[in-house]
């Protein structure tokens, strides 16, 4: 009803009661206005910020890699231990390294004293060192023949010891894939098959208790009843502020929707408390099946994981026999030229010693570099620490081939912590290097502890749609773990000195932002378009439309029209 007719109306009830009780007719009273309450705009600042929960990480990780092909016969580590700079994580099998190195110290042995011998000989050669040398040069040519035999019948075969066990390595691990892959694609998974069984479960259990909830007559009536006494409450405002009813029976319908919220609010918590029981059962339930979900994903990924390392140790170990069998092959050209140079120097009497120096002298340093290499690999069949940190994750499996190359160990830096968000795609506009932040850590006491953005990934993350964001985690306490939650609050607009006010005081039309401006007279106000600009939860920045100074109805505006903005400013 138009508040000017209703105010007609009670001025002629007014009339005819003194009419008819004899006394003389009061004139009419000008209405006081709708009762409001202000506010004055002026310099303000505003922020918008969203919060996200993310997950302590370490910004610095290092990555332990073999750097020969061998297996792996000792594993000194486990996930989650701490470990020094130097220490061995892991062993590889030295057997045929040190072999190798024993053939080739034995090399260098007899190189250098064949360089003594030659360096210390006289300028002319004896017919019984020729003979001597001639035989000895027979002698290893014979056995650089028949270790040439041997690796190219052991490589035609297939037969090395590496080949023939990463080949074993590489079908067990294939056969481990195909199983998995059925178990994944069938759903067979018992963690998955038992997860959904639960969820199920909860979802019929759930939903039964929010039937009962629904239909429940007790709070039915009682939501009725508040219902109705909110709408009595909000007809009694309307009069009230009219000056219709008195302040006594205003302030009874006040009280009956209090009582009517009260009685429904007590038998609401009564009757919802099952209903939360139910639902938390629910998301629990969904959480597992998640879970599970992913872990038979993981166990899937690492198996077809240990396929291709199986698959390139393999190759790794064909490639081994393949230079095995080119080392004998050379081994076998020099001791051929070798023979065939003692062959020349028999009856040789008077030669030169200047050139079997040098001769011998770079025999000597090809079997020095021979040894030096390995020297080395045998050195690195241990698998050390480059630094200080805890052991994030360990690909290592005992008797399992270790490729030159793979990632054996990662090992995270404790003090280099991050935590790590994923936002959505209209936020990711807003944040960049260098963004304030806030961070939570509940379970390590930590709470709105400062931070700032330390990396954005620009790239989305093809399953879940979102964005990596890593902050700045300050550990100096030494309170923060890998594996925490926390919550982060991102500033992503901080806007200083503009006009602000309640966003309460705003009023949308279609397209369009409106407020009421309290006139100089202050008991009028008038309709005003504005442009909003960055808008919170609490209040709006005013990009035109009001100036600093200018005081704003918050309460009150929709009782308020072009026609009728007489107002009356209450605290």
């Amino acid at each position: 009803m138009n508040r000017k007719i209703i105010s007609a109306a009670v001025a002629v009830i007014t009339a005819l009661s003194c009419a008819s009780c004899g006394k003389p007719m009061m004139p009419e009273q000008e209405s006081a206005g709708t009762n409001v309450k202000v506010y004055t705009a002026g310099a303000d600042s505003i922020q918008n910020n969203v919060k996200y929960i993310g997950e302590i990480k370490s910004s610095q990780e290092t990555v332990i890699s073999p750097k020969i092909s061998a297996k792996i016969v000792s594993i000194n580590v486990e996930e989650g231990d701490y470990v020094n700079a130097g220490q061995v994580l892991a062993e590889l099998d030295r057997t045929d390294l040190q072999n190798t190195y024993d053939s080739a110290l034995a090399s260098y042995k007899s190189a250098l004293a064949s360089y003594n011998s030659v360096a210390n000989a006289t300028t002319k050669q004896s017919s019984t060192t020729a003979q001597n040398s001639l035989t000895n040069a027979q002698l290893n040519y014979n056995d650089a023949l028949t270790a040439y035999n041997r690796e190219v019948r052991l490589y035609n075969n297939g037969e090395t010891s590496s080949v023939v066990n990463s080949r074993v390595s590489y079908n067990d691990a294939l056969t481990a894939y195909n199983r998995e892959l059925e178990l994944y694609n069938n759903g067979q998974s018992a963690s998955v098959v038992n997860a959904t069984q639960s969820y199920n479960n909860a979802l019929d259990a759930y939903n039964r208790e929010k039937e009962l909830y629904d239909n429940d007559t007790a709070l039915v009536a009682a939501r009725n009843s508040l219902q109705t006494a909110q709408e009595n409450e909000q007809r009694m405002t309307e009069l009230y502020n009219i000056g219709a009813v008195s302040q006594a029976d205003y302030d009874a319908a006040v009280r009956n929707t209090a009582n009517a919220q009260s009685n429904y609010d007590t038998l609401n918590s009564q009757k919802q408390s099952s209903l939360n029981n139910s639902y938390a059962q629910l998301v629990s339930a969904q959480e597992a099946l998640n879970t599970a979900k992913v872990n038979a994903s993981a166990s899937l990924e690492s198996a077809r994981s240990r396929v291709v390392t199986c698959e390139e140790a393999l190759n790794t170990a064909k490639v081994n026999a393949s230079t095995a069998l080119d080392n004998a092959k050379s081994k076998l050209e020099s001791s051929e030229k070798a023979l065939a140079q003692a062959k020349e120097n028999i009856g040789v009497t008077d030669t030169s010693n200047s050139a079997n120096i040098a001769s011998a002298q770079a025999a000597l340093e090809s079997a020095k570099t021979a040894l030096n290499t390995a020297s080395n690999n045998l050195a690195n069949t241990k698998i050390t620490a480059l630094e200080s940190g805890y052991v994030s994750s360990k690909n290592a499996e005992l008797g399992a081939m270790a490729a030159a190359g793979s990632a054996l160990f990662t090992i995270k830096n404790p003090n280099a912590l991050v935590a790590e968000i994923s936002v959505t795609e209209s936020v990711i506009p807003y944040v960049q290097t260098g963004t304030k932040a806030k961070l939570t850590v509940t379970s390590a006491g930590i709470e709105d502890a400062d931070g700032v953005v330390t990396l954005v990934n620009p790239t989305k993350d093809a399953q879940t749609g979102m964005y990596t964001v890593q902050v700045s985690a300050d550990n100096s306490s030494g309170a923060l773990n890998v594996g925490m939650f926390a919550d982060v609050n991102l500033t992503l607009q901080d806007i200083a000195n503009t006009i602000t006010v309640p966003s309460e005081a705003l009023i949308q039309e279609k397209d369009k932002m409106y407020v009421y401006v309290v006139n100089p007279d202050g008991k009028t106000a008038e309709k005003r378009e504005i442009v909003v600009g960055l808008e919170t939860d609490d209040k709006a920045e005013i990009a035109s439309g009001v100036s600093a100074g200018e005081r704003v109805v918050v309460s009150g505006a929709d009782y308020l029209s072009e026609t009728n903005n007489a107002i009356n400013i209450v605290e």
